[in-house]
Formats: C-alpha cells, sequence, structure tokens
C-alpha cells in the first residue's frame, strides 16, 4: 500500500523543479540575444547548428529553447523519480519476500535501502515496524510505527498496528488511543471498537468498554466477536441473562465459532450451571478436538459434577495436545496436576 501523501509530494517536486529548470533558461535569455551574432559570426561550426533563419531578429528561438530546456528538465526529472520509484518498490518487494521465509532482519534491511531513498515515505516506516514486531522487537517497533500513524492522511491499518504494539507490551491506554485514531479514519471496521473495548477491560473501566462493543454491533450487526466479547463483559459483571443472549446470538450468527461455544460454556459454570456448560464445552470441542483449554475446562466442569473418571479423561486429552500460546500451555500444566490429583483419589477410594 502507497502512502497517499507520497504522491502528492513528488508532484509537487516535478513540478518545482522544472519550474527552476524554466527559470534558469528565461534568466540566460538576455545573454543568448546579445551574443547570437557574435556566435554565428566566430565559428562555422557554431553556425552551421543554429542556421541563419533561425537566429534572425524577432523569431522566437529563445523562447523555443525555453520550452525545449523545460521539457528535457521535465524529462530528465521524470526519469530520475520513476528510477528512484523503481528502487523504492524493488526493496520493498524484496522485503515482503524476505518477511515471508522467516528473514525479518533482512527485510528490514530492505525497508531501510527503501527509506533512505525517501525519508518522507510513511508506509515504509509502517513496514519496518512490522517486520520488527515479527523478529519479537516490539520496543524498537513502536517508533516506527509511531512515524507510520502520524501525518494528515494515515493508513488506519497502521494505527490498528500501533495499538496491537502497545497492547502487547501492556500499554492498554496508548493502544486505545491508537485504535480510537483508527476507527477515525475507518469508522465501519468493528474490529477497531473490539480492540478499544478489550483495553478498557483491562482498564477496569466497563462503562466505555460496554460503549466500544455496542459501537461495533452498530457498525456490523454480524459481527459475532462483537456479541461474544460483551456477552463475556455482561456475565463477568454478573449479568447471566443479558450476558448469555448476546453469547446466543454469536452462535445463531457462526454455529461452528469455537469461542463462542467456549465462552457461552464458561458463562454457564460460572453460575454454576454444569450440565449446560459441559454440554457447550462437548460442543466447542467436538467443532475443534484440538481446543485444548476446552479439554480442561470440561474436565473442571466434571470435576464439581464428581464424574471423576471422565473429567480424568477430559485432562488426559488436554495434556496430550501440544500447547502453543501461553494461555495453551497454562492450560496443559495445570492439566497434568488435576491428572495427578484425580489419580490419588480413586486409588483412596
Amino acid at each position: 500500500m502507497h502512502d497517499p501523501t507520497w504522491f502528492k509530494f513528488h508532484a509537487g517536486e516535478l513540478v518545482g523543479g522544472c519550474g527552476i529548470l524554466g527559470l534558469a533558461a528565461l534568466r540566460f535569455k538576455n545573454i543568448l540575444e546579445r551574443r547570437k551574432r557574435n556566435i554565428v559570426k566566430q565559428t562555422a561550426a557554431t553556425y552551421a547548428r543554429f542556421p541563419a533563419h533561425l537566429m534572425a531578429p524577432r523569431n522566437h528561438t529563445v523562447r523555443n529553447a525555453v520550452i525545449t530546456l523545460s521539457c528535457i528538465g521535465f524529462s530528465a526529472l521524470g526519469g530520475l523519480f520513476a528510477l528512484k520509484n523503481y528502487i523504492i518498490l524493488t526493496n520493498w518487494d524484496e522485503g515482503h519476500y524476505r518477511d515471508l521465509i522467516g528473514d525479518h532482519v533482512g527485510a528490514i534491511i530492505c525497508y531501510k535501502k527503501a527509506l533512505r531513498m525517501d525519508f518522507g515515505l510513511r508506509h515504509t516506516h509502517f513496514l519496518i515496524g512490522e517486520s520488527l514486531v515479527r523478529a519479537g522487537r516490539v520496543h524498537s517497533a513502536i517508533p516506527e510505527l509511531e512515524l507510520a500513524a502520524s501525518g494528515d492522511q494515515i493508513d488506519p491499518l497502521a494505527s490498528s498496528s500501533l495499538g496491537d504494539a502497545y497492547r502487547s507490551v501492556n500499554m492498554p491506554y496508548e493502544a486505545a488511543l491508537a485504535y480510537k485514531q483508527a476507527t477515525t479514519i475507518s469508522s465501519l471496521d468493528p474490529t477497531y471498537y473490539i480492540h478499544i473495548g478489550r483495553c478498557m477491560e483491562q482498564l477496569h473501566r466497563t462503562d466505555i468498554a460496554y460503549s466500544a462493543y455496542d459501537a461495533a454491533i452498530r457498525v456490523d450487526p454480524q459481527c459475532e466477536s462483537a456479541y461474544i466479547q460483551l456477552g463475556s463483559l455482561l456475565v463477568n459483571t454478573g449479568h447471566l441473562d443479558e450476558g448469555r443472549a448476546n453469547l446466543k446470538k454469536a452462535i445463531s450468527i457462526a454455529p461452528r465459532d469455537v469461542l463462542a461455544h467456549s465462552t457461552l460454556a464458561t458463562a454457564y459454570a460460572r453460575f454454576e450451571m454444569y450440565d449446560d456448560a459441559i454440554a457447550e464445552f462437548r460442543k466447542a470441542i467436538g467443532i475443534n478436538p484440538k481446543f485444548s483449554i476446552a479439554w480442561f475446562n470440561l474436565g473442571v466442569a466434571l470435576e464439581h459434577m464428581k464424574q471423576w473418571e471422565r473429567a480424568l479423561e477430559a485432562f488426559n486429552n488436554c495434556a496430550k495436545l501440544s500447547p502453543t500460546g501461553a494461555a495453551e500451555k497454562r492450560a496443559s500444566a495445570l492439566a497434568s496436576n488435576e491428572i495427578r490429583t484425580i489419580q490419588a483419589r480413586l486409588r483412596r477410594e
């Protein structure tokens, strides 16, 4: 994606440069008029290059020279800018390729080469920031993303990426401001409002979180993620019926959304409705058997129902899976502890 101000900036450069060439040519007008006859007389070679009928009084040689020089200036400047653009795009393309193969350091080098060609290209700062995030250098990425998200015409993706970077280093307030900036540019994307809501929940500003999720639903009434977040917030603040209604709405929009079923099951478990919770956890697992968190929560619900054998099976299934994220790893570790606890209980019985 090209920064829209890039084209305006270089169009101004092109026009200004050509104007300067035109003015320079005009400054030589008087000199050419004074010397044109002397030039013709001095050498035959010069006379041959400037025939007498072109050098006659009251002709338009000087004006034509100015026009010619201006045209040459346009062509030369156009060629230089085309070459510069080609170099920038080539470095962008190579950077994209290196990002795809996992060579994020190499990608950053390519993007910095493009940046040296033009420091005003905010999109290049965005690409550098994204590569730094992928390389795990989030703190270094933030200044680059801040540059990308500054100026008059901002790419909402840059603001959103800046918000993601702030959230990953536990700066929810700054993240919310970045997402808010994204909504002012692209107000029809519910994702930005959902991110604001999550940040506000982290800051314990549930009133603003409610408003953010409501805004996401108004923007897109079929956004199941907004209903899931709103339903979860309502349940966590003690409003089971309203929360359940929103979660069921999410399921009606996306029946195979694992998170919707799992969140509804967690809501039931919170209010000790374990039969309903077990049914929803099993639906989530039926959709994605590798969802380790659902297996663990199913085991906990079965423990509350004193169904030890089934709980042990659920915890075993959780522990067998290869965890990826931090939440999955924690669920796997807790499942291993529960397995030992249940086995000790069964031996005593």
